[in-house]
């Protein structure tokens, strides 16, 4: 028989054994570590001076002191002083320093980092992977300057964040149809000028955008 469990490393109680219930509180003991588990902080290379009783952190790759070969494992400070539980990919802590899940990775813990195929509301996908650049306006029948300068400056802040939701702002208004986008610019008077161009599915907003 294992003296560990294989994923925790929770010690087993054997047969026969005596005193059972020291095994038994240990395991707990370290299950309240891992379960659900919330930090500190991440990275951290020193123990604190004074920790609180359920006080967890992430140790850092070069510990000191009583962390000492425990580099990237759970530390908990408990009633038996300190207790340590090995993490594996697939993990996941609430960071409760920086208020941000942390998930761990094969190269590490990754904090704050969200990772999906796509987005779901209500069962819509409103967020795709990434598609390609938008291209600059150009040519065109009628050259309107204000308006492609205005055009500009739109796609010059949605290509840093690619699928980024926009909403309704001086006189601006950004609508996903499908993977289209068409974009009002309010001008003076009531002179309204549009350019279609592709984009990537972005939360549609259903408001009046009446220039």
């Amino acid at each position: 028989m294992e003296a560990t469990s294989t994923r925790l490393l929770l010690p087993m109680m054997e047969a026969g054994q005596a005193q059972k219930e020291r095994t038994h509180n240990e395991a707990l003991a370290m299950l309240d570590l891992a379960v659900q588990a919330a930090v500190r902080g991440i990275g951290t290379q020193t123990p604190p001076t004074d920790p609180a009783t359920g006080d967890a952190w992430i140790v850092g790759d070069a510990p000191q002191g009583a962390w000492t070969g425990h580099a990237g494992m759970l530390a908990g400070w408990t009633d038996g002083g300190w207790r340590f539980v090995a993490t594996r990919p697939g993990w996941r802590v609430w960071d409760a320093g920086q208020q941000m899940v942390a998930t761990r990775t094969a190269a590490g813990w990754e904090n704050g980092v969200v990772r999906a195929a796509r987005l779901m509301i209500d069962g819509t996908q409103v967020v795709g992977a990434q598609r390609p650049a938008i291209a600059d306006p150009a040519a065109g029948d009628t050259v309107d300057a204000p308006a492609r300068t205005a055009i500009m400056a739109i796609l010059e802040a949605l290509r840093p964040w690619n699928d980024r939701a926009m909403s309704p702002s001086d006189g601006l208004a950004v609508v996903a149809v499908a993977q289209q986008c068409r974009v009002f610019v309010s001008l003076s008077g009531n002179h309204r000028s549009d350019s279609e161009f592709a984009l990537s599915v972005v939360t549609p907003w259903k408001g009046d955008y009446d220039a």
